[in-house]
């Protein structure tokens, strides 16, 4: 499939795929391990003297990323008057992993994250059925694993959640929903999505076993961000395949996609989330029992995310969200992903990752020549507004992939 690259490719197979094994790890958010910056940045150390040690140096475009970040740390700096190291690390870390892996892999990459996600998902499904049969047991099992790969959570102290690597055992009132190796069912669909894109492109749109399992697995998580990714990721397939089955399958789509929007999860789920937006901001807002950490969700989170950065528009607020909530003693956590990084890196900032985003998607389709390649723009973009995955390695390695798959 690598054609001349299939030698070299083999070589380094195991360093390769430990880096894209690394930024998936790092992106679950399943984890204190995979969300510990300390951990993050001893990784990209280690990559980085790795790359000195065996001669192979990084380009011009690295250089150019720390010291764009360098300066939006100044930036910070002088305008909060306060210094956070461990959010300047934790960043730094996220965007040196995400190029770092582009770096090493360049057009591997799509394969080897294909592999590995759908190797997972399929993985993910005896666990799945176990706990619908017998939850308790699963957890006892989640619970040993995960103490014996010191993977605990914060979230293990709140909830039923248990995390050991390659599954995430949640509540028994969702054990009919697959979170497979992420945190919850819908981050699980996204990355699923994202394989079953690169699946399809390199098998020559071709349905094979890996597709079916990546299809099975999104539709076990019940994710109304994850059938809204699966409909794009059909009108991709459509547009790819001869016009004459197209023909055939575009009513098929339609119907599917009608199903898909009557659903409890899906329809009725995202006309309620946006309708009551305001009503929920301003309910935690005038509430003087609520403490802690709440969330708000997608459309209410986008709401308090734009509140913020009125703070600072151009560069945003970084980690000084506790100039928004001295209002009252409650932590409020938006999940829009689009919206946390538009209030931590400003206008400017969004602007210039979506450009790259694009980009990117735009090479990729070239690069394997397949029509449509807007529709992974739309993928990525409605994943990072349901989720926040705009801040995590795999998302940040895409945007450097329109300056490794070159002809």
């Amino acid at each position: 499939m690598l054609g001349n690259n299939t030698q070299k490719y083999q070589k380094g197979s195991f360093f390769l795929r430990f880096l894209v094994f690394c930024v998936i790890v790092f992106s679950t958010r399943a984890s204190d391990l995979a969300n510990s910056p300390i951990a993050l940045l001893s990784i990209c150390l280690f990559i980085v003297i790795y790359s000195y040690l065996i001669g192979n140096k990084f380009s011009s475009v690295f250089f150019n990323l720390i010291i764009i970040l360098l300066l939006y740390f100044t930036l910070l700096f002088l305008k909060f008057k306060e210094f956070t190291p461990l959010f300047y690390a934790r960043i730094l870390a996220i965007f040196v992993l995400g190029y770092a892996v582009v770096f090493f892999t360049k057009e591997k990459f799509i394969l080897i994250y294909a592999k590995i996600v759908s190797f997972l998902a399929l993985v993910s499904l005896p666990f799945f059925i176990l706990g619908i049969y017998s939850h308790p047991l699963l957890y006892r099992i989640g619970a040993n694993l995960s103490e014996a790969l010191f993977l605990d959570s914060q979230l293990s102290t709140q909830i039923d959640y248990r995390h050991f690597l390659i599954f995430t055992v949640r509540p028994i009132e969702e054990k009919f929903r697959n979170s497979g190796f992420m945190w919850e069912p819908g981050g699980f669909s996204v990355v699923c999505c994202i394989a079953l894109y690169f699946n399809l492109f390199k098998s020559g749109f071709k349905i094979n076993r890996w597709s079916i399992i990546l299809i099975i697995s999104i539709l076990t998580t019940q994710s109304t961000t994850g059938y809204l990714l699966l409909l794009v990721v059909g009108l991709f397939y459509l547009i790819n395949r001869k016009a004459r089955i197209s023909i055939y399958f575009f009513p098929v789509f339609i119907l599917v996609g009608f199903y898909f929007w009557q659903l409890d999860f899906m329809g009725d789920k995202i006309i309620d989330l946006s309708s009551e937006a305001d009503e929920k901001l301003e309910v935690f807002y005038e509430s003087k029992s609520h403490t802690g950490t709440q969330s708000l969700g997608r459309f209410a989170g986008l709401i308090y995310n734009l509140e913020g950065v009125k703070l600072s528009p151009i560069f945003g607020i970084g980690s000084h969200e506790d100039i928004l909530y001295s209002r009252n003693q409650v932590y409020l956590y938006s999940t829009n992903g689009v919206g946390h990084f538009l209030m931590t890196f400003g206008y400017l900032g969004l602007f210039i990752f979506l450009f790259y985003l694009y980009k990117s998607s735009v090479r990729l389709s070239k690069y394997y020549n397949y029509k449509g390649g807007w529709t992974f723009f739309i993928i990525l973009l409605i994943s990072g507004f349901s989720f926040p995955f705009f801040m995590t390695p795999i998302f940040c390695s895409f945007i450097f992939l329109s300056s490794t798959l070159k002809k």
